[in-house]
This record gives structure tokens, sequence and C-alpha cells, in this order.
């Protein structure tokens, strides 16, 4: 178990990662292209790391992400007891949360090209000043959603669970998009 430490510039692998993390921080660190397995991580802040086509398999409790690059990066196979993530200027393009439950996630400002948020439950959570074109929100329950601040959004409000889903009233458009019709 690692606890209040702090990580450098450093390249994990799978041999490099211990069961627990509590309360620690990594700044400007190489997760790229790792499984991480039964690894707990909580009330840890990750600055400036590259999770590129990371699979998330473990539990983030608390946990922050800052202008980290996310691409790729698969969460569907996150322990149902992680909770309270967040995420602030973070590339996060074609990043998989298929099936999760998420709930009250904090997105700002992140770069979301070609998410999938597919089955999941993420009741609560708030997208301010995200870009979310091409992001898929197929069965996803999104209960008290708020998309007032995203743009770029389209999703099937038949193929989701929408209530009290709060959207901007220019975002309107993408919640009729795929009826093919034309708004002047």
């Amino acid at each position: 178990m690692q606890e209040e430490q702090t990580f450098t510039k450093r390249k994990f692998n799978s041999g490099a990662l211990e069961e627990e993390y509590l309360g620690c921080i990594f700044t400007a660190c190489d997760f790229s292209d790792l499984v991480i397995g039964d690894t707990l991580f909580e009330e840890c802040v990750f600055n400036d790391c590259n999770f590129t086509m990371t699979r998330f398999d473990g539990a983030l409790r608390e946990v922050s992400f800052v202008a980290c690059k996310l691409t790729g990066a698969d969460f569907s196979g996150l322990c149902h007891l992680s909770n309270t993530l967040s995420f602030k200027d973070c590339r996060m393009e074609y990043t998989l949360f298929v099936g999760t439950r998420l709930r009250k996630l904090k997105i700002k400002n992140c770069w979301l090209q070609n998410a999938v948020f597919d089955r999941a439950d993420i009741a609560g959570s708030r997208f301010p000043e995200c870009n979310l074109d091409g992001a898929s929100f197929v069965g996803t329950h999104l209960e008290h959603v708020d998309f007032s601040d995203a743009c770029n959004y389209t999703l099937r409000p038949g193929e989701c669970h929408l209530q009290k889903t709060i959207f901007s009233e220019s975002g309107l458009r993408g919640l009729v998009s795929h009826l093919d019709i034309v708004i002047r």
C-alpha cells in the first residue's frame, strides 16, 4: 500500500502497481497500454498523466484526473464500488464507460469525441464546457444529467432514460437530429 505519496514522471507497468494507493498524487506519469486490475485508487489526483489505451478493472474512489490524456481508455470494467470521479481539461476521445454505474460524474472542459456511455448509469452527472461530438448514449440512464453547457451532443430520447435531464435551448438540436428534419 502506498499512502500520501507523490509520483512524478514515472512509467508504470503491470508489475509496478501496488494493491492500494491512498491520497497519492501522480504528475506526468505514464499508464498507457496498462491493464489496471485489482488496484484501488482512493482520494488520488492524476495531473497531466497519460492513460492512452488503459483499461481500468480495479476501483476508483474520489479520484480526480486533471489535464490527462485518456484516449481509448476503458472504464467499463471498473469495480461497482467506484464513485466520485472528476475529469477536468482532459482529452477523452474514444473513452469507454459502457455498462458502468458512475453517478455524479464531474467532467469539465473535456474533449469526449466518440466516447461511449452505452448502458451506463451516470445519473446526476455534469458536463460543463465539454465537447461530446459523436459520443454515444444508447440505453444510458441520464436522470438529472446536466448537458446545459455541453456542445455537439446527439442522443435519441427513446433510447435513453431522460428524467429531469437538463439541456440548453441551443442544444435541443442534438435531440432531434436523427429525425431527418430541417430546423431553421
